[in-house]
């Protein structure tokens, strides 16, 4: 960043720390609780109602202002069925980037951009709608950009928990909390230091909790058993599994 101080970012936000540099890329996406599938399930107006419905406009108003060359808008697949005031919210969205010159991809093609991240080498399943813009008559064309993502997927090696991180020493949860390091640990195989590899503090109730979990298969159960299984324990009444480990 360029040089500036407190008072021109208090006073000019982003601009105050851009200042007159150009920007290449704004990488971002607004909350997305309004647009989850399951908290839509549990609000008596599936989120309708909620400001946060809106809030992309922000992040147009962030491009529009900075002028990228590209963009890239994350958000959960749920955006993809929302309609807040009754109208679905990707033609919102797809109206307003194409209202400051902006060309992303057209509602009904936003499905074909949801994208799992374990295919891009992430030991995780987590889908995302990942929603490009270029701007109008760049160099960029928004079909070769997605074509060059899609290069990089694999769905032939897929990485699993234990690839990523198996060779690491195991932890055993502190004993009592603490915020202070503990340091280096030395990796099994290589004998190098590895930092941050370092276990938190898990109160009793936790402890006993992941213990029955693990000991009673509940990763195996159906859904079903696994909500009453953490509703129970925690007097909760969730619609929800909040439980689960990654073998």
């Amino acid at each position: 960043f360029p040089s500036h101080d407190n008072a021109s970012i208090k006073v000019q936000g982003l601009k105050g720390i851009i200042g007159e540099e150009k920007v290449d890329l704004i990488i971002g996406g607004p909350p997305c609780q309004a647009y989850s599938t399951a908290g839509r399930a549990q609000d008596k107006n599936s989120m309708k109602d909620d400001y946060r419905n809106y809030l992309f406009e922000s992040f147009v108003e962030v491009v529009r202002s900075f002028q990228p060359k590209m963009f890239v808008f994350e958000n959960v697949p749920g955006m993809l069925s929302a309609e807040p005031g009754g109208v679905p919210v990707t033609h919102r969205i797809f109206k307003a980037f194409n209202a400051i010159d902006y060309e992303i991809k057209a509602p009904d093609e936003l499905k074909n951009v949801v994208l799992d991240a374990s295919l891009f080498n992430v030991p995780q399943k987590r889908k995302r709608l990942i929603l490009i813009g270029v701007k109008k008559n760049s160099d960029f064309n928004l079909d070769e950009v997605y074509s060059e993502i899609l290069k990089l997927s694999n769905n032939k090696n897929i990485p699993t928990v234990k690839t990523a991180i198996g060779e690491l020493p195991p932890l055993l949860p502190l004993k009592e909390s603490t915020k202070q390091s503990r340091g280096y640990i030395s990796h099994r195989i290589t004998g190098k230091k590895i930092p941050y590899h370092e276990p938190r503090y898990h109160n009793k109730r936790d402890i006993d909790i992941f213990k029955k979990w693990i000991t009673e298969g509940m990763n195996k159960r159906t859904t079903a058993e696994k909500i009453n299984f953490y509703n129970s324990l925690m007097n909760k009444k969730s619609n929800h599994a909040k439980y689960r480990y990654l073998s």
